[in-house]
């Protein structure tokens, strides 16, 4: 099963989760495959299955078993049958989204329809009023990408209009966003909704003694594009121990059309704090690319090895939504000599006497149960992850390329290795997202063209 983000365009990926089927002999999907299946919605009993039972996304993949499962102890077997593939699944083909009005009114659906239009309908239209309660929405080309934040802006778009009334509600918003109840979140998207006419308001809150009212001030002010913006954006990222850091750095990911960022995201690859190393390298990646900090290899197509330009201690990172991805945080992290690991089950095991210069690694074939003939691999993780990872291809030499391993059996191995020393590294697993809304908090805030709804 999977869930769709709501109006998830075409094209877009989604996490996929796995079970086995009950009453069978099935003990583990480790190291499993789902083949190709189409994904209907989960209907309730009643609904004519025949006329709604269209297919909306295709599944497919490895699938990723927490590596973290201790095997040694008993009855592991429900959580070996469970799994997911991260960005497994695709749309095929989108919902329509629509805004529905409390109550059926023709002027208020087409003064909403004209200002979603001027505001966000520069290219296209993107609201069509269909009915007096009714007006259907259409993500525009430049925001697909990001079709949750737009979304989000339709939400908190203001619509109260006439000469000077944006102006004056951005300044009672800047008043009120230095209360000690404001929702910043919801005052922040109001002004960017509003759009680049409130850039004077904002402007005034960047150095204020308020940290909330400064750092949203500032996020509206990068997200409309102001240069001023950047300075105090930048200044958040640095600030350790700040609650805003971490969100800070994540906004200077999405300003791609500013490049002062980069060196500074760059530093803080190296941060001692493993969240905020992690956040700058997703910042890089978001603005698409590292700035030759970051290392990217395909390993046969099954996931991603990144090898991240850093100093201080190792770390390897390990994905589990979105996308499959080992990062490594430091070039040349090593495998320290002497080592003797072997896998869960003998899937995998890796030698090497204090006095060599290679690992001696090899795995047990799954439907033989026999060993496959021994690979001499360099000392590195990078070079170990490699040969793991690729596929058992033969190279245009005749020499079998990998082991075949999957991404779950990777990073399984990967965090035995670490919590046994032989990697001198830190094992960091990425946080299971939780389900995104379109909007956080109440919609209403800032906005008295909409009611406060009561309790």
């Amino acid at each position: 099963m999977g869930s769709i983000p709501p109006a998830a365009p075409v094209g877009t990926h989604f996490d996929v989760f796995v079970e086995a089927i009950p009453q069978t002999q099935t003990l583990s999907l480790d190291g499993g495959v789902l083949m190709s299946t189409e994904m209907s919605l989960a209907l309730s009993r009643g609904i004519d299955v025949r006329r709604q039972n269209f297919t909306w996304g295709i599944a497919r993949g490895a699938i990723f078993v927490n590596p973290f499962i201790d095997r040694s102890k008993p009855a592991p077997d429900a959580a070996l049958r469970r799994g997911s593939i991260p960005g497994g699944g695709t749309v095929v083909k989108a919902r329509g989204v629509r805004l529905e009005l409390r109550a059926p009114d023709y002027r208020m659906a087409e003064i909403i329809q004209r200002r979603l239009n001027q505001r966000f309908g520069a290219q296209e239209k993107v609201a069509t009023a269909k009915t007096p309660s009714l007006i259907n929405l259409t993500i525009p080309r430049a925001w697909r990408k990001n079709y949750r934040h737009f979304l989000r802006l339709v939400m908190h778009t203001y619509l109260l209009g006439g000469s000077g009334a944006e102006e004056e509600h951005a300044k009672q918003l800047a008043r009120a966003i230095l209360l000690p109840t404001a929702r910043h979140e919801d005052i922040s998207l109001v002004w960017e909704a509003m759009g680049r006419q409130v850039l004077p308001v904002l402007q005034s809150l960047y150095a204020s003694d308020n940290p909330g009212a400064g750092f949203y001030a500032a996020r509206a002010g990068l997200c409309l594009e102001d240069p001023l913006a950047l300075e105090p954006m930048m200044l958040f990222a640095q600030k350790a121990k700040s609650p805003y850091q971490i969100p800070a750095i994540r906004e200077l990911g999405r300003a791609r059309r500013f490049v002062r960022p980069v060196p500074l995201l760059r530093d803080l690859l190296s941060s001692e704090d493993e969240l905020v190393r992690t956040a700058a390298y997703e910042a890089l990646l978001e603005r698409g690319g590292g700035g030759g900090a970051i290392r990217r290899r395909d390993i046969s197509g099954q996931f991603t090895l990144d090898v991240v330009e850093t100093k201080g201690r190792f770390v390897v990172y390990a994905s589990r939504s979105g996308s499959s991805r080992i990062v490594l945080f430091g070039r040349h992290m090593p495998v320290r000599l002497p080592v003797f690991y072997s896998a869960p089950d003998e899937l995998v095991t890796i030698t090497a006497e204090a006095k060599d210069r290679k690992l001696t690694v090899f795995r047990k074939i799954p439907r033989t149960g026999q060993m496959s003939d021994a690979f001499k691999v360099n000392p590195t993780v990078a070079d170990l992850v490699r040969t793991l990872g690729s596929l058992p291809t033969r190279d245009v030499n005749g020499r079998i390329a990998g082991l075949g391993l999957t991404y779950s059996q990777v990073v399984g191995v990967l965090y035995g290795l670490c919590k046994e020393g032989h990697i001198p590294a830190r094992f960091v697993l990425q946080t299971s997202p939780e389900v995104r809304r379109i909007y956080i908090s109440t919609p209403g805030a800032g906005r008295p063209d909409m009611p406060e709804e009561g309790p």
